[in-house]
Formats: C-alpha cells, structure tokens, sequence
C-alpha cells in the first residue's frame, strides 16, 4: 500500500462509515477493489457477509476482475501463511460473491423472502418488451371494461380527448407507469384531497417554492430594471413607459406575495422589454447604454423568467388542473389493478416492481433483522447514480446506520442519469446521515490520474465557472478542483474545430475523420484504439460512419441503435419465417443469398428456372443433381424436423452452428458488434421461451413487429478492445478513458423540458403536470396554471445542471487530446448548446485564432511531502478554421490497416473465428474425415436410408441434443436434472415438460413411466445423495473461452467447485447394458477433457479435476477420472492441435472407426471411398 496517496489510505478505514466523493480518473474502483479485499483479509469473514453494488453488469464484471487481481497481487507478495490462506479462501469464494447491480441483489433478496415479499418464489423478471406487451393488454381490457361502465366511460372519454388520441392515451399511461413509485406516491397524496384542496395545495406550492427559488433573484431583476428606467427616466422625464414601470415598481415592492410579485414583474417585462425578452430600444432606452451590464445581465435573467412568469388564463387553470389529477388518479388506478393482476397470473415481476417489492419487503422487521445479520458490509459504487428506493433500500439493512458499514463512493459531477429518477440529493442526503457519525467519514479523491495536465487545468477553469453555485432542489453541485497526478511535463493539448454551417462541402463528419487520418500518419505510435467521438444523440452515427467508411477508418459503434434493423437479424427471421412456411419464396432467398447458404446470384437464378410451385421446390428439384445444394436442401429439411420440439434460442443456435453463419460474421468488418447482436437475440429468444411463450409462431411474429417498430432498441456491446475508433454517445462513455477524444456537435441545441400539451408529467412535489384545456374546449391552445410553470422552470434548471454534467462527463474521458467540434452558424453560437457553455466558462472569443488560459494547479508531488505542490500553468487552445480534406489522406487497406507481412510459405485458404464445441473435438478424433462429412458437408446420417438402428446419441452437442424426436426422453429428463426436481408430483413435472416440449397433451402414460423409472433410480443412488451434498455449484453451465481467434464452447450438465478441486458431472440417457458402459464411457471421455479444459480457463486456480459420467439407467455404475493441472494443459496443446488442422482442412480417415461410424454403410465401410 506505499504506492496509496493519504487520501486513498483514508478511504481504506473499513471501521466507520464513509462517503467517498472521487474526482474523474481519481481510481475509486482501485481504491473500491483494495477496500473489499482488505475488510474479507483482515476480518477473516466470509464473502456472503459483503454487499458490493455497481450501477451496471459490466462495472461490477470490472469490479470483480480488479479484486481477482488485487488478490493474485496479495498472494504474491504476502509472506504470513495464514494470510496466504486466507486469501486462498476469499479467490475460492469469489465466484459467489454478492458483486451485482441493485436490480440483481433485489432479486435475490425477493427469491430469499417471497412469502414475506409477496410474490411468487418462481417470479420471472419481465424485459421491456414483455411489459410494454401486458401494458398493452391491461389498458385495452380496461377500454372494454370502460364500454360497459357509463361512469367509467365518461371519464375514459374525458381523458382521450385531453389527451387527443387514443394511441397518445396508451402512451401517457405507459409513461406514468414506468415511474410508478412517483405515481404511486402521488395518487396517495390526491385521493385523500378534495378538488378544492388540490387547487389550494397548488396554490400554496407556487408560493412557497417559488419564493425559495426565485424571489432573492425576481428582487434583484427587479433592482436591474429599476436602474435601467433610471437611466431612461433622468435622459427623457417625459418618456410615458418609464413612468409606467416606475409604478409598477413601486407596487411589486408594496406586494407582499410571490404570486402578485410575479404577475407584476411580467407586467413590467411586457412595457420594457421586446417580445424577445431584450429592452425595448425604440421609444425606450438609448442605443449608446445597449451594452452595458446591467442590460446583458437584465435580458440574460429576463430570459429565465420567462419560463415561469403567468401566462394569460394561468390562474384560471388551476382548478381545472386540479380536476384533472382526480381524472388522472382514478384511470391509472384502475389500469395498474389489471396491470398487477396479469403480472401476477403470469408470475411476472417488471423492472419496477423489483425495486418497490424490495423496499416495501425491509418495512417487515423480521426481514430487516435478519438481512442486518447477514450484511455486515455494504458497498455502492457509482452512488451518484443511485435514486430514492435504493436508499430505504439500504438503510434499513444497516438499521439506519447504527449496525454494519455502509461505504458509498461516486461523483455527483458525473450524474447523468436523471431520465432514471437519480438524482444527486441522495447523495448529499447520505453523507448528511453520515456525517452524525463523524465530520472525518466524508472524504475525497482529488487526483486525476487520467488527464493530462493541459486537459486537467482546462477542466479546472471551466467548471469551476459552470458549477459555481450549488443547490440541491436544483441538482446544482459545487465543483471539486482537479489535481494532477501526471507529471508536469506531460501536456496534453486542446483543440477547437470550428465548421461554418453555411458551407456543406465542410461539415464535422468530414473534419472529425480529416483530424484522425492526420493524428494516426503524424504518429506512427497511434491507434485507431485510441480515439473515441463523442456525441450527445445517436443520430449523428450515420454521418460518422459514412464520413468514416469513405477515409477507410476502423470504426465501432458503442450502444448504437436500431438493433432489430441489422440484417443479422433479418436474415435470423428469414430463416425462422421459411421454417414456419416451405412455400415463403422471399424468406428463402433470403436465405440462401445470406451467410447462411452464400450462395451466388448465378445459382439462385439456375434454382428459379427449374419446375416447382415454389422455390424450395425448385431447390430440392435442382439438388439432385447438385450434391451442394442437397446438403443445402437436407439441412432446411432437418432445421424443420426441429420446429416443433426444440426451444427457439436452441434452434437458432442449430442452425448457426450447422450452417457457416459465425464463420462469415465473423470474419466481417462488423464481425464482434454482429456476433455480439446475435448473441443478443438468442438471449431474447430464451427470454421469451422463459416467459412461457414457447410457439415459434410468436416469436416470429414478435420480431416482425419489433422490425418494423422498434427503431431505439439498442445493439449489444461487443467484447473485444480490437483496433477501431470508437463513436458513442456521452453516457455510454461514462467510466471510459481515450488518449484523444473528439467532442461532436458541440453547438447544437438541447432538448426542451417544458410541459408539452395533451402529455402528462409525474412530480413528486406538486402532483400530475399538464397544460390543461379551458372550459371543455379541446382545439384551442392549453393553459399552464402558476405550478406547471414553477415544475417547468425547476425541470429546465435540473436539465441545464445535467447538462453541465454530462459536458464534465465528455471532457473528463480525454487523457491526452481534447478536440472540440462545433459548427456555427452566423446568427452565433447556439443558446443553451454545450459550446455555448465552453465560450462563457473560458471567456472564448470566436473571432481569435488562438486564447491563452492561465493560473495556478496542484500536482501530486509523488517524491517527498508535501503531498500537493502547486504550479503555475499556461495552456494554449487553437481555434482551427480552415480544413484540408484532401483524398491523399484515405488510408490504404494495406498501408496502415494492415502491417506489412512476407509470406514465403504456400497461401491455404482456412476459417478462423470458429465456435468449436466438445463434440467437435470428439467427432474429430474419432475420425477426422467424420467431421468433414458431418461439419463441412452437412451429410446426414445413414439410417435416414438405411433404417440404421445405432443411435446418432454418443456425441451430439448439448446445443443439438434436439436431432432425433426419440432424444426428447432425453431432453426432459436432463431439464429436470437442471431444476433439480425432487420425487414430489413426479408425474405431473414431467407431464407439463413434455407438453411444453411438443405442445401436444396426447401423452403416452409409459412413456412418462418409463421416464420417472430412470429418474428415480437415479435419485436413490448413492452418487446422487453425493452430489446434492455439494454447496457450490452450477447446473447447465454454459461456458465460452477464447483460444487465440477461435470460441471454445461446452455446457456442463453439473459443475461442482470444492476448494482447489472441480467436479465435471455429465448425464447420459443412452439406453445400454451395464457392460457396455466403459466402452460407451471411453467415447465420451474427449467430451469431459474438453470441458475440464475449458473450466481450468475460467477458474486457474483448480488443480484437481474429476470427471463422472453417470449413466441414468446404471447410476451406480458411473465412470470416473481424475486429472491433475498437467494433464487438462497437456489435452488443451491435443484441442489446439485438432483447431489448427480443421482450420487447415486436413481430414485423414481413420478406417479403424468404421465398423462404429454412421457414415459407414452396411458393408461396415466408409461411404466417402474417394478420400480413402
């Protein structure tokens, strides 16, 4: 810990609570990471006693990966054998650490007490789409229950009306739902009011927050328009609107209410000021005072006011707004009964419910006692982020901070994500709690290891500008000054790139890819890697890549949209559309031009000119003569063997593996972010599946719909760190870093966070806001009452902080470069616009062609005390203007893409990228020119023709276990296996599985016999009673790991982790003899090697493995092997052997396989005779 700053050492005292407020780059997951491993060391308490939250999968998958290593480090270096062991303990128990997002620690705290929660202990949690779809039910059943209801029905119609549009109905409803604890916390407050004391309570609110907020800032408007008249009245004592707002002034001191004040101070704004909110010049004021101060300072403060100053009819709206609240209550009521009453009939939990069932669940003291027993420790990272349930959430557990520790660290500059109800007061709200505990527990991190000091010091000046004032009803925060933990003389360079809007030919697409081309050629040690564009909407991808693709430029897109638009997913629903319907002639070509098949305009037009009603017919017609496209037609013709009785994620992952689809992605410019695509929408269709919607059909049609639909879905994150430059929108970029960093379309204007007509807003202060029609008359323009300005006014001053944010946010993510892209117009820079904040935060002056910034900045004095030294520092920003963009600068595929390479050796064509499975391996070495036939030629197996009786069972993958409908037995009894199902309703379980599985419910009774008979014997044997004693362990363990361009992949039936030793269970359901069982035993043993290799990956510090392959029907009976460390390294060298000569298409027969092939024929010998 010598290498620690003071301030990362007092963040290690684990004995009090603490609030910790990390500055940017300041490495709070370090110090996060060091704390955890220091408090399970030290106190020597297991893992489970310890909370760590992060605000997403992927910072808590960081998290882990910096503790796993924070731990490898202590081992090393630790000499104290019982640390040593210890420590040896904390690496074992790491892979069930409570490391998660809320979400997931919620839903573990539901699954812990459902009884005493509420819900459903086999509750699943609902996507976006699933809950969008039972909202959509739940208010088209309330519209029909409406129907029959004259009372309800009058009110419905109400609503529409108001809200002109059925579909804007839907809309609203959906809206109010998805900020359900704010609605709900609201219809509380309203049902217990009448509409006389809704219309008071408003009235009192405008008067009681808008004096809070505005009248110290009305009265200094007021004493700035008072000045001004004096100017005008002492110049012209006759001029009739100086004396007009001399009375007018007069009366807003005399009045003694913040409403009255407010209505007197629009009147005087209307005589002295434009309609643009700038003094009146003609007839008014002297053009030789336009422009002194107090005239910029009145027309800047003018400006706000005239969000919240009354409108015409304002006060009249009041009552009327208050009736509608009553409307709103009531409707939304009534549809989140049915909304709840569907959920709970399909034991369905949505985002929300997760969060509200577990805050209401710690209101139960018998909960909270033992939850307080079982958390000593909690940890939050990322607290900024954090909302108001998270904390009666946490609270609670730590009985309000009198037991346990509580420990949160986070940035209240970087809280961006208002949108999600978090908002940075509980933050301040925590550290007030745990203040009383001590004024030491509230620290800091104020170095920036990240930022260079150029970038560092530019940061320092403008946001100490931006965030000068604080307030906390406003989320204004208080600035924290950088200190630079770079050394001074590392620089660091800031940029602007300044466009003239009026030239097309000039635009900051162009720019931005012009500046890259020039940075990677004048710097031969730069990536691509280490840029990053940043832009505040995802609209302005498209001009990126386009400008991007013409420079040849590597780019990613990071969290881009339209993730249901990308033809990966088209061609997946061509297929999936063609397996539901032979004769779907536009779905097959589809298929068979896609990666899929790839096969050539030529040969589609040959398939289209043989006969056939359809075009499979004229595939099937032409592959007789074809042997490529037979295995093409066999391979469609087996997919649909499949539809009916295989799970859709499964099917789709068939017919991915059994086609060269992953190959083809894989190897495209676009190859990680796809592949990551479709891994997305196999997940999707395992959710649904999951969701009990288990009919091809409706997937199918639920992915045209969201194809046609859902624009804004957002596409997966790619893993990998490959060479590209990396466009993302701000808040994807939070907790990222960049040498250089492009800030894109600075100048553009925000979005309004006013009130909109006919839309409805939930406030938690004031109630439901809208603008509300005046006397039942829907066509004309809505009213505003006094309240729904003030809520607007607040929403645009909360709006406006956060944007400050989110600009810290982009300018704290650049390491070493900063380039600032805007493009002006000749009107100027744009109001409200990031740009707009830079030029007042630095005083910029956009005529100049460069601005010097200068002052003084702290640098971590990392050689001898005192720890901080202070330095002056002069940093240069250049305001470029002219570009050139010149086609001389569009890389080369070879020249920078590709490094230079002298092959002296024969060229061979061979595919990289690959997922290889444990059957692969196994099918390889039994005979190589098997797998030929069986992967590359897709040839089917000889009993199709022969009437062969051995089965295909030996060594099918886990993802294809679906080949033959006799594997269903199989399948259903492995599905229990997973769950775990006990002896009890035995029949039933089973019974329910196979109507899931075939959808039909004309069972045969000895079939589910038979079934319960192998499960039974198998629950009576000893191996059994052996394996449930385990504690730590995974049940169908789907397991990947990366063996250099290749995926290595295996789903193990039970993985169980006991210290430093790994237990690989395989269940087999293959109906043999007990004799037969080591012979049977010995063909799958390269099966349990592959997956002991691909375990020793994941988990590297097991050094004993034991493999068991137990046979259903004989239990007793199972085989065993044990390997050590060397001997799963030694089989890893044997896979990577089997890799390179697939990759290198060698496929030798081994004829000693024969006799026990299916692709042998009857005379015992292999039918491929031309290879042997």
């Amino acid at each position: 810990m010598n290498n620690l700053t003071s301030y990362q050492k007092a963040a290690l005292d684990y004995k009090n609570h603490i609030s910790l407020t990390a500055n940017a780059g300041s490495g709070k997951t370090f110090v996060l990471s060091k704390r955890y491993v220091e408090i399970a060391l030290a106190e020597n308490i297991p893992l489970n006693k310890m909370v760590a939250i992060t605000f997403t999968d992927k910072a808590g998958g960081e998290l882990y990966r910096k503790i796993a290593s924070e731990i490898e480090q202590r081992l090393i270096t630790e000499e104290d054998n019982k640390k040593i062991e210890i420590l040896h303990r904390i690496r074992r128990q790491l892979v069930s650490a409570n490391i998660s997002t809320i979400h997931s620690f919620c839903i573990n705290l539901l699954k812990s007490f459902p009884v005493e929660a509420g819900v459903d202990a086999g509750f699943v949690s609902a996507d976006t789409n699933l809950a969008d779809e039972i909202i959509d039910k739940s208010i088209e059943k309330y519209i029909n229950e409406c129907v029959n209801n004259s009372e309800k029905f009058e009110l419905l119609k109400k609503i529409i009306r108001f809200c002109g549009s059925k579909n804007n109905f839907i809309k609203q409803i959906k809206h109010l739902i998805g900020k359900r604890k704010k609605t709900e916390s609201i219809i509380k407050i309203i049902n217990d009011k009448t509409t006389e004391e809704i219309t008071e309570k408003f009235n009192n609110d405008f008067e009681h927050y808008g004096s809070l907020l505005l009248k110290e800032k009305a009265d200094k408007l007021i004493r700035l328009l008072e000045t001004i008249n004096g100017y005008v009245a002492e110049k012209n004592s006759e001029n009739e609107i100086a004396a007009k707002v001399t009375n007018k002034v007069k009366e807003y001191d005399n009045s003694d209410t913040f409403p009255k004040k407010m209505i007197i101070l629009s009147e005087i704004i209307k005589e002295a000021a434009t309609q643009q909110n700038k003094i009146k010049k003609r007839g008014y004021f002297s053009k030789d005072y336009d422009n002194t101060p107090e005239i910029r300072q009145a027309n800047e403060m003018m400006c706000d006011f005239e969000k919240i100053l009354p409108k015409e009819n304002s006060v009249e709206a009041v009552p009327i707004l208050a009736e509608y609240n009553k409307v709103f209550a009531e409707i939304f009521t009534d549809i989140l009964k049915i909304y709840e009453a569907l959920k709970k009939h399909r034991c369905i939990l949505d985002f929300e419910d997760i969060l509200l069932y577990a805050e209401n669940l710690l209101k139960n003291e018998e909960v909270k006692t033992a939850l307080s027993e079982r958390y000593n420790y909690i940890m939050i990272d990322e607290y900024q982020d954090t909302d108001e349930i998270q904390y009666n959430i946490f609270m609670p557990i730590l009985d309000n901070l009198k037991r346990g520790n509580l420990f949160v660290v986070g940035d209240e500059k970087q809280s961006i994500y208002m949108f999600r109800d978090a908002e940075p007061e509980v933050f301040t709200k925590t550290r007030e709690e745990i203040t009383k505990w001590g004024k030491n527990n509230i620290l800091n991190l104020p170095h920036t290891f990240r930022l260079y000091p150029g970038i560092a010091f530019f940061t320092n000046i403008l946001f100490s500008e931006l965030f000068k004032t604080e307030n906390v009803l406003l989320n204004e925060v208080a600035y924290t000054e950088l200190i630079c933990a770079r050394k001074t003389d590392e620089k660091g360079k800031v940029e602007i790139l300044i466009c003239d809007e009026s030239n097309p030919e000039i635009d900051e697409a162009e720019v931005t890819s012009a500046k890259i081309t020039e940075e990677i050629i004048n710097n031969p040690d730069s990536k691509f890697s280490d840029f990053a564009v940043l832009c505040r909407k995802r609209n302005h991808f498209a001009e990126l890549e386009d400008a991007f693709s013409k420079r040849k430029i590597p780019y990613q897109i990071v969290g881009g949209k339209g993730f249901y638009q990308r033809q990966t997913v088209y061609d997946i629903l061509n297929m999936l559309e063609f397996l539901l319907d032979f004769e779907n002639d536009t779905a097959l070509a589809g298929i068979l031009r896609s990666p899929f098949f790839l096969l050539s305009d030529k040969t589609l037009y040959n398939i289209s000119q043989k006969r056939g009603n359809s075009l499979h017919e004229k595939l099937c017609s032409l592959s007789l003569d074809m042997p490529e496209l037979k295995s093409v037609a066999d391979k469609l013709a087996y997919f649909k063997s499949l539809v009916h009785q295989t799970e859709i994620s499964r099917l789709v992952k068939i017919i991915l593996n059994n086609t060269g689809y992953w190959s083809v992605i894989a190897s495209s410019t676009e190859g990680e972010q796809e592949i990551a695509n479709i891994k997305k929408l196999i997940t999707l269709a395992g959710s649904f599946y999951n969701q009990g919607l288990k009919s091809l059909y409706d997937f199918t049609d639920f992915l045209k719909i969201s194809v046609q639909k859902q624009e804004d879905e957002g596409q997966a994150v790619p893993i990998g760190n490959e060479n590209t430059v990396k466009i993302m929108t701000i808040h994807q970029s939070k907790g990222l870093e960049f040498d250089t960093v492009f800030l894109y379309r600075t100048n553009d204007s925000p979005r309004s966070e006013t009130t909109k007509a006919k839309s409805i807003s939930a406030s938690k202060t004031f109630g439901f806001m809208a603008k509300v029609p005046l006397g039942e008359n829907y066509s004309d323009d809505y009213a505003a009452a006094p309240v729904v300005l003030l809520d607007d006014y607040i929403q645009w001053r909360k709006s406006k902080a956060e944007q400050q944010r989110l600009l810290y946010v982009a300018v704290t993510r650049a390491a070493k470069n900063l380039y600032i892209c805007a493009s002006i117009k000749k009107s100027g820079i744009t109001g409200g616009s990031f740009f707009e904040q830079i030029a007042k935060g630095i005083n910029l002056d956009t005529d100049k062609d460069e601005i010097v910034i200068s002052g003084r900045m702290k640098f971590l004095n990392k050689e001898s005390l005192p720890e901080n030294i202070e330095r002056e520092i002069e940093q240069k920003i250049k305001l470029v203007k002219t570009f050139n963009l010149t086609e001389n600068s569009v890389f080369s595929d070879s020249a920078i893409l590709k490094p230079e390479v002298i092959l002296t050796n024969q060229i061979e064509d061979f595919i990289k990228g690959d997922i290889i499975s444990a059957t692969k391996v196994a099918v390889y070495s039994q005979c190589p020119l098997k797998y030929h036939l069986a992967y590359n030629l897709g040839l089917k197996k000889l009993e199709n023709f022969y009437g062969k009786s051995e089965s295909f069972n030996d060594l099918l993958d886990k993802e294809n276990e679906e080949k033959l409908p006799a594997d269903l037995k199989g399948r259903i009894i492995h599905s229990l296996l997973e769950s775990e199902t006990g002896d009890e309703n035995l029949y039933e379980t089973v019974k329910s599985k196979i109507i899931g599985e075939t959808g039909s419910e004309e069972i045969s009774g000895q079939f589910i016999d038979e079934i319960i008979q192998d499960l039974k014997l198998y629950f009576n044997s000893n191996v059994y009673k052996e394996i449930k004693e385990a504690e730590n362990y995974k049940n169908e363990f789907e397991i990947y790991a990366a063996e250099d361009e290749n995926y290595l992949f295996g789903i193990i039936d039970k993985l169980i982790i006991k210290d430093k030793q790994i237990v690989i269970a395989d269940y087999k359901t293959d109906k043999i003899e007990a004799a037969e069982i080591k012979e049977r035993a010995l063909s799958y043993e390269k099966q349990l090697k592959f997956y002991a290799y691909l375990v020793s990956k994941k988990y590297p510090e097991a050094e004993d493995f034991v493999l068991k392959l137990i046979f259903i029907k004989h239990p007793e009976n199972y085989w065993e092997q044990h390997l050590n460390k060397k001997e799963v390294k030694d089989f890893g060298r044997e896979i990577e052997q089997i890799i390179s000569k697939i990759n290198s298409n060698v496929f030798p027969a081994n004829i000693t396989h024969c006799p026990k092939c299916y692709f042998a024929g009857k005379d015992k010998k292999c039918i491929y005779k031309a290879e042997i």
